[in-house]
Parts: C-alpha cells; structure tokens; sequence
C-alpha cells in the first residue's frame, strides 16, 4: 500500500484527533541506506527515506515517508525536493571510488573536481586526504585505507544534504 492510499484511507496518526494534519516543519532528513523503517505519521509504509517533521503542538518529532511528510508540511514539492537530493547524493557518493584517480609522481593517488585537487596519501598513522584549492586546504582524518579516505574527503567536500559544508 502506498502513501497515498494510507492517507486517504485516514490510518495510524492520520485519523487520531490528537495529532494535527497539517503545520509541520521538516527538522531534518537522512537516507538510511536500506528500508529499515516505518512511518510515524501512516504506521504502514515502510520507509528509506525519512523525513523528521516537528509542530508546536505536538511534543516529539515524528520520522516519516515522503508523501505523508509533504501532507504534513502541506508542501509534497518540498518534500519530494529533499528526496531527490538525498538520491542524488547516495548516487554521487556510490561513483565516487570509480571516477579516474591519477597517480602523482610521488606515487599518490589524486582526482581535480570542482576547482580542487583532492589527495589521498597512506602516512605513518594510516590514510588520509587533503583537499587544495586557492581558498582552503582541508586535511582529512586518519582511515583504514585508500577508499575509506576518498569517501571521507567525498563527504568533506559534499556533506548529506541538510548538513553544513566543512
């Protein structure tokens, strides 16, 4: 069954008097990576994608699906806006370890993107990452190996959506 459909039909919180229908605000959300929820707000479809909705008058934040988010916001463009770019960045992320690398002449591997070189080199402590541009040099934290460090500069220059750039 579908958001839709569960709406329509009124079930979980959507018939409970107690919980308001519309004036939610969307505090946050993530891509789980897998189905491993169900929707607060419907209590019926299982969701990857979750929306964090808080209102003034409800105590807590309710974890939903998109369409009973953007109900809730009364905004489904919104909602499906902030769906869309949480797949998009799974995607980018998910390419990222296959885009063509370069050796350097000291041997470490380097990509250009965006107006910054970003640098993957294993140092006495393990793997890490700088990224250089004219504005800023970014070091990355210490990681287990060469692809742990590019996704870690990955996320570095390109946070999940709703994050803050570093």
């Amino acid at each position: 069954m579908d958001e839709r459909s569960v709406i329509k039909r009124g079930l979980g919180k959507w018939s409970d008097p107690a919980v308001p229908k519309s004036g939610w605000t969307c505090v946050g959300y993530e891509d789980k990576g897998d189905i491993s929820s169900v929707c607060d707000m419907c209590e019926t479809v299982s969701i990857r994608h979750e929306h964090s909705m808080a209102h003034p008058n409800y105590s807590g934040v309710l974890v939903c699906g998109c369409v009973c988010a953007g109900h809730m916001e009364s905004n489904v463009v919104a909602a499906k806006g902030r769906e869309t770019e949480m797949k998009n960045h799974t995607a980018r992320r998910s390419r990222w370890l296959s885009r063509p690398w370069r050796c350097s002449k000291r041997g470490n591997e380097f990509i250009r993107v965006e107006g910054v070189c970003v640098t993957v080199f294993c140092g006495s402590d393990g793997w890490r990452y700088v990224v250089d541009s004219e504005s800023r040099k970014l070091w990355g934290p210490c990681c287990l190996s060469s692809d742990a460090a590019k996704l870690s500069a990955f996320d570095a220059l390109y946070p999940r959506p709703g994050q803050a750039r570093r």
